[in-house]
């Protein structure tokens, strides 16, 4: 197997070398970066921050109601009033914040006079406290008018009963119960005034103390010339990297077969398919092979069966995984076409619909999707009744991928369908299975761990390398036997074996004669010792 050592596209040499490169840009950055942030802070007023500390006297078993309406309250307009009062002018309003679940809160008061911060955090606990005795002074005022009229009720009472007890004879039942009630009307007075006592000492209480006064802070929390002129030193030294290295990383699109080979190291290109004008809409399911035989793509395709005809010489390939990073790098093309062409050389293959995500394998060959591989795992259909033979292609099946399931991963990682692939292994010279992308979900990777080989596609132009990057780490982490790679609208730099192959012969060119001449370059340079195998 492919050794799988990660490599960097670019290297840190290679880094330090661009940054070194455009020092001055780099430096430039920092200089105006740091500059900016000087005149900004020449501009703006220093902010001064003062906190003191109040605790709130509550009740027990019930602080944090009783904190949070007490924060609400020393925001409120009638407090600030009284603050205004107290210090001579309108103050701003303080940030109060609860300590824990205690009854401690912080006033934090933010000015551009420390003196004032400071004289701010201090009073709002006054007038807190002379909004609270206000509002007890009125509470008590009314409590009292009540209960003096209750007493007063209760005297009269009184009054009337003594006057029908004097009238009533010694010992008679109404003159003990009148008196009875007499002695009642008395504990009531007697309760309702020591009431009365307790309210007005209530009175002259204040609502909490302070316990940590706000003192006049020396240093402004902002500006802060050195710390921003740092911060702005690493954000200039940041951007001017940046800016050095943009053109370096502007364009992250694989270009050709070397890029692809950077990002895939250790890995040799073992096809590269050309571009036609019917792939120019992504969307089209044209199968070159079958319908421009002649043409230099269905020749690119033949030299990829070839390529992997050969790499199978020692261990065959059974079942064959085709896969990709990303949706739009054309794997399920590059499928069906290799599917096609290898079952065109008397092989018996079958082409697995794996993307039961968004599966379009089916449309390469004009078969129902209704019944597939989800049917055959689901028990929903006997795995024969599942298989389509290819019209035109007596050495072609495809078994589509079915409905779309709601859990595609558990059932490609289940045992079912490592039976049936199994089976269809036995059955048939090749198995091709057209997976999901690799970096969206996790159905390639699963596959991978099943699969006797792993074919990687990449698209020019389309595929990026931070993506092909993504995919070659994650197919090393589940040890797939990655046997190459695949370079999919391969440009005329890169394939112009490939033209020749379909068109030279009729032109007067001639095929070189020697060990490889009929090999793929890639191939051809193993069969005659000048490519190491990996």
């Amino acid at each position: 197997m492919a050794d799988l050592t990660t490599q960097s596209d670019v290297s840190l040499a290679s880094y330090a070398g661009t940054i070194w490169r455009r020092k001055l840009t780099v430096i430039l950055g920092v200089l105006i970066a740091v500059g900016l942030m000087i005149g900004y802070d020449s501009t703006i007023s220093p902010t001064y921050v003062a906190t003191s500390q109040f605790n709130l006297f509550v009740r027990p078993n019930n602080t944090n109601p009783q904190v949070t309406a007490a924060m609400y309250t020393m925001n409120s307009p009638a407090v600030v009033s009284l603050v205004t009062a107290d210090l001579g002018y309108r103050p701003p309003k303080p940030v109060i914040t609860q300590i824990g679940n205690t009854p401690i809160m912080n006033i934090v008061v933010t000015t551009n006079d420390p003196l004032k911060a400071a004289a701010i955090a201090n009073a709002y606990p006054r007038g807190f406290n002379k909004y609270s005795q206000q509002n007890a002074i009125v509470a008590v005022y009314a409590a009292t008018v009540n209960i003096n009229q209750q007493i007063t009720a209760a005297k009269a009472q009184q009054a009337l009963l003594a006057t029908q007890i004097s009238k009533l004879p010694k010992g008679s039942p109404l003159r003990i119960a009148a008196v009875s009630q007499l002695n009642s009307l008395q504990t009531q007075i007697n309760h309702w005034t020591s009431v009365l006592n307790g309210l007005q000492g209530n009175v002259v209480h204040n609502a909490g103390n302070v316990i940590s006064p706000a003192i006049p802070p020396r240093v402004p929390v902002s500006p802060k010339p050195t710390s921003d002129a740092l911060l702005a030193a690493l954000v200039g030294l940041a951007l001017g990297i940046a800016i050095a290295l943009l053109q370096e990383f502007l364009d992250d699109k694989i270009r050709s077969r070397s890029d692809l080979e950077r990002v895939f190291p250790g890995f040799a290109t073992i096809g590269m398919i050309p571009q036609i004008r019917e792939w120019q809409d992504r969307s089209a399911s044209f199968l070159v092979s079958a319908e421009q035989p002649k043409s230099p793509t269905a020749e690119a395709f033949r030299g990829l069966r070839t390529s992997l005809q050969f790499l199978g010489l020692d261990e065959p390939i059974k079942t064959l995984l085709v896969t990709s990073a990303a949706a739009t790098d054309g794997k399920t093309t590059v499928a069906a076409n290799l599917g096609y062409t290898i079952a065109s050389a008397a092989q018996r293959v079958i082409i697995i619909g794996c993307d039961l995500r968004k599966p379009r394998v089916h449309q390469f060959f004009g078969v129902s999707n209704e019944v597939g591989f989800t049917s055959v795992l689901l028990g929903d259909s006997e795995l024969e009744d599942a298989i389509h033979q290819v019209e035109g292609a007596e050495n072609l099946f495809i078994l589509p991928s079915g409905p779309i399931p709601p859990n595609p991963a558990e059932l490609l990682a289940g045992p079912k369908a490592r039976s049936v692939m199994r089976r269809l292994a036995e059955e048939f010279d090749l198995v091709i299975l057209d997976s999901a992308p690799i970096l969206p979900v996790t159905d390639a990777l699963v596959l991978a761990g099943n699969a006797d080989a792993t074919v990687f596609i990449a698209t020019a132009g389309i595929s990026t390398r931070r993506n092909t990057g993504r995919a070659y780490e994650m197919l090393k982490q589940v040890d797939a036997n990655v046997v190459g790679l695949v370079l999919n609208r391969a440009p005329e730099s890169d394939s112009y074996v490939y033209y020749r192959y379909g068109y030279g012969y009729g032109y007067g060119s001639t095929p070189t004669a020697g060990k490889g001449a009929d090999l793929p370059p890639v191939v051809a340079a193993i069969a005659d010792g000048t490519e190491t195998s990996d």
